[in-house]
């Protein structure tokens, strides 16, 4: 889609997979590729013939544009933002990104537009969306969204946007078939089961084995389950199935036991990292308290991410 087209709208359910396909496709652009390599001549068949480096990949997640800032680029050097991490943010040249912009050499991924709290939030980032594009003719941009949060519209004005673009097009993010959720769990179990054993290391046949004996089990619960496999047709869905039965060697019957199951699960195991480092102050189920007010709370404030230092002035934290 992104060596194809100059402007693309992906769509997707949640746990589709739109910011991590983004967050792939910033670090294969910044992964340096040996010429040999295949994905070298996809990378390049990225850039025009006349340019000979890449398109700078830039993510923009857009709920974290700010309402003090009248444009994209000031949302992204702006250090309350956070888009911009200030190992890369302070070592860059003065008016780097700018240039790249300019220049028409950048790759730019608007991550998120459903994500917007309110409609004058949604309005303000579309218009963002709608000026870097005119400020900034001939870079790559790609948006996504969630199907139940689109509008319909990247401008305030979508067929004034449609009579200055009208090469922006739509691609929707499609379900995993049954090839690809088998795929998806035999190299999840691969990429787990590493070739060790309580530390100690076996060969690798030996685990390639093991890994396929527990993904093809896992297969074949599926199977058996119809409420799960139709989850599994989702990414994110099956990765909690794939956790979930690597650490229960079970699976329950529905989503909210799924979610249930998944977050039991890694509170247990943070919990346990947390007292081999004797960093544990609650027991699990007072984590599990805290979470489940965390989560309330920021649901009734329409809060989409919280730094740690105002979880204190929100009251959300653990009091006995």
């Amino acid at each position: 889609v992104v060596r194809d087209r100059t402007y693309s709208l992906l769509l997707g359910d949640p746990g589709a997979g739109l910011s991590t396909s983004l967050s792939h496709l910033v670090m294969t652009l910044t992964e340096p590729q040996p010429q040999s390599n295949p994905i070298h001549t996809l990378l390049s068949a990225l850039l025009p013939s006349r340019r000979s480096s890449r398109r700078l990949p830039v993510h923009v997640p857009l709920r974290r544009c700010s309402p003090r800032n009248e444009t994209l680029l000031q949302d992204l050097l702006d250090p309350a933002t956070g888009m911009l991490s200030a190992p890369i943010r302070r070592p860059s040249p003065k008016g780097f990104f700018q240039r790249a912009f300019q220049q028409g050499h950048a790759l730019v991924l608007f991550d998120g537009l459903e994500e917007m709290p309110d409609e004058e939030a949604y309005m303000q980032a579309i218009r963002k969306v709608a000026d870097f594009i005119q400020r900034y003719p001939g870079n790559k941009v790609v948006v996504t969204c969630r199907k139940a949060g689109w509008r319909g519209s990247l401008h305030p004005d979508f067929r004034i946007f449609q009579a200055v673009h009208p090469d922006f097009c739509t691609f929707t993010a499609l379900p995993l078939d049954t090839q690809q959720q088998h795929d998806f769990v035999h190299r999840w179990h691969a990429a787990i089961l590493q070739p060790a054993s309580h530390g100690v290391p076996i060969d690798k046949a030996t685990s390639r084995k093991r890994a396929e004996k527990r993904a093809n089990t896992l297969i074949g619960l599926l199977s058996s389950k119809a409420r799960l496999r139709e989850l599994a047709s989702n990414p994110l869905m099956l990765s909690l199935i794939c956790l979930v039965h690597h650490q229960r060697e079970d699976l329950p019957g529905g989503r909210v036991a799924l979610y249930q199951a998944c977050a039991q699960i890694l509170l247990e195991l943070w919990d346990r990292i947390d007292q081999d480092l004797g960093h544990s102050q609650l027991t699990t189920s007072q984590k599990g308290r805290l979470l489940q007010r965390n989560s309330h709370r920021m649901h009734m404030l329409a809060l989409r991410e919280i730094e740690r230092d105002a979880m204190d002035h929100l009251g959300l934290v653990y009091r006995p």
